[in-house]
């Protein structure tokens, strides 16, 4: 009788084990989808922004905060899009209105010390900027 109990108690912490190692398998995979996705987010603006003839580059740093932020353990990657648009085009958006950033012009998305995203020219009108 014993011997039974401890066979089914070791089958269930077989099946139990089996159970965890699958659902840590999805998280690992989870990372890189949502990278895939602020990729996807940024090309989009970038699509954008052609008719203005400027372009963007994100750091990869910048790019991690925004898997962060823009990850939601209920909702998964929905939530990115929108904090996309609140950290980057928002205040981009604003950038342009005001003549910061004019036709021709690169800018460099990155984050500061506070971790706070800054923008930066990298290139105006086809030259590098020092």
């Amino acid at each position: 009788m014993i011997e039974v109990v401890r066979d089914v108690k070791e089958r269930k912490l077989d099946k139990n084990a089996s159970k965890a190692r699958q659902v840590q398998k999805p998280n690992s995979y989870l990372i890189e989808d949502i990278f895939q996705i602020v990729d996807l987010q940024i090309d989009e603006l970038r699509n954008r922004l052609q008719d203005k003839k400027i372009d963007i580059e994100v750091s990869n740093e910048a790019k991690i905060i925004l898997a962060e932020k823009g990850y939601d353990p209920v909702y998964g990657a929905r939530p990115l899009k929108r904090t996309i648009q609140k950290e980057v085009q928002n205040p981009f958006a604003l950038k342009i209105l005001e003549g910061q950033y004019k036709k021709g012009d690169t800018l460099h998305i990155d984050l500061n010390g506070k971790k706070e995203f800054v923008f930066s020219k990298i290139k105006v009108s086809g030259e590098k900027q020092n």
